[in-house]
């Protein structure tokens, strides 16, 4: 059995009058509805249906024209969205003006790093490099090596290098030598008792007696050094620069000096002094450049 229910309506706005039917099933389910109006109306309706067909396209056609498989049409728009054709980038463009990802390059095509202005650097591995260039940039490993060479330079300014001595009246009995060769500077100490006469050679290259002995180092003016040790008694490579001389502590009368030959001398300015006694006690140091 089926059931119906109509209603009847008049829609001021458009002048449509109609009926609507609805039928239903034993179940109470909507099968149909039926709607009847005026045959103007229903006609003015298959029309504008009929013209659907030529004024619009479902998916299927549109989708084909934006496909465009058949390059058949061409998209000429004036403007997107408000933005000019010039706003877009074309088909097989280039962007030869912007940098690849990876772009680092032999040449400075991407612009250099310089004092004021940030961009690419080549790294520099070494230290001879004797001017600034822009774009140059000290390699870390260097940093290395300067750590290196500098905890070697403060090691050897702090290394002190006892020298032997071999040298005239064994000079290594009485004198220590010591030496900074980062600095080059020596140090010496000479320590000797019993100093009075006599005490040191007198003669020359050819062997002839320059102060007689015995010759007082007390007691008497010396005209001339008394060689407590001759020539060599401080090798050569580390005699000083020029002749170094210290006083007597008990005594400024009474010099000791080391010459640039090597040689450790003494002399009596004035002769002040004792003869008589154990002589003097001589404890001298000598800081000097070699």
């Amino acid at each position: 059995m089926v059931d119906y229910k109509t209603r009847i309506f008049y829609e001021n706005e458009t002048g449509m009058l109609g009926a609507e039917v609805k039928l239903y099933a034993e179940d109470g389910e909507n099968i149909e509805n039926i709607i009847i109006t005026s045959e103007s109306k229903f006609r003015e309706i298959a029309d504008r249906i009929l013209e659907m067909d030529d004024t619009y396209i479902d998916m299927e056609e549109l989708t084909q024209v934006l496909v465009n498989a058949s390059n058949q049409l061409q998209v000429n728009a004036t403007t997107l969205q408000g933005y000019e054709p010039s706003d877009f980038a074309r088909a097989l463009h280039s962007h030869s003006n912007y940098a690849q990802t990876n772009h680092s390059s032999p040449s400075d095509s991407y612009g250099k790093g310089t004092s004021n202005n940030y961009g690419h650097n080549k790294l520099v591995n070494n230290l001879t490099s004797n001017a600034y260039v822009d774009g140059e940039a000290l390699a870390a490993y260097q940093g290395k090596v300067l750590s290196d060479a500098i905890a070697t330079a403060k090691s050897d300014i702090m290394k002190w290098t006892a020298i032997t001595l071999s040298g005239h009246n064994n000079v290594s009995d009485y004198c220590a030598l010591r030496v900074n060769q980062s600095l080059r500077l020596a140090h010496v100490v000479y320590g000797r008792s019993g100093v009075l006469k006599g005490v040191g050679s007198s003669k020359n290259d050819n062997n002839t007696d320059q102060n007689p002995s015995p010759y007082w180092v007390v007691g008497e003016a010396t005209n001339g050094l008394i060689y407590l040790h001759k020539n060599g008694a401080i090798p050569s490579e580390y005699a000083p620069v020029s002749k170094v001389s210290s006083a007597y502590r008990l005594n400024s009368n009474i010099v000791v000096s080391i010459d640039d030959a090597g040689a450790i001398c003494i002399n009596n300015n004035n002769g002040s002094g004792s003869k008589s006694g154990n002589g003097l006690s001589l404890y001298m140091q000598f800081l000097y450049k070699y």
